[in-house]
């Protein structure tokens, strides 16, 4: 069975006045980790990806602060003290705008041209680097916590 991977959408924001991911990842990107988490282990997934749009530069240094912070703490990563192994990995986007389709977000994630793949295949059965892959929200996950 191949790995399974969750993939978060971050913030992709492109809509004019849209900043609720953005203030999320400035004030509150602790809650974002501890949802993938959950969410990581709800789904058997062991790999998380969470896809920065390339403006948010401050704000993916806030949130790799707090993925740094949880790996010092054994929440998450090889051995945890929660006995669930998971890596979360923050991508830095270029900051396209169609990147907030969800396989043009995997396109980008692996080092291609962020454009929309023909489906099928549906990103559950074989998304990021051919693995079942899960995209959602920062929202989503954040509620988990």
């Amino acid at each position: 069975m191949a790995a399974r991977i969750t993939c978060w959408s971050m913030p992709t924001e492109s809509e004019p006045g849209t900043c609720k991911d953005r203030e999320i990842l400035r004030h509150d990107p602790h809650h974002l980790v501890e949802g993938c988490l959950l969410a990581a282990r709800a789904m058997d997934a062991h790999l998380a990806f969470i896809y920065v749009r390339g403006e948010f530069i401050r704000e993916r240094q806030h949130l790799e602060r707090a993925v740094e912070e949880a790996y010092e703490a054994r929440l998450i990563g090889k051995d945890n003290i929660h006995g669930w192994d998971t890596d979360i990995i923050v991508h830095h986007g270029a900051g396209a705008y169609i990147c907030g389709e969800e396989t043009a977000l995997m396109e980008s994630l692996e080092g291609k041209k962020g454009q929309p793949r023909l489906k099928p295949p549906f990103p559950a059965g074989m998304g990021v680097y051919g693995n079942p892959t899960t995209v959602n929200n920062v929202r989503i996950y954040r509620r988990c916590a």
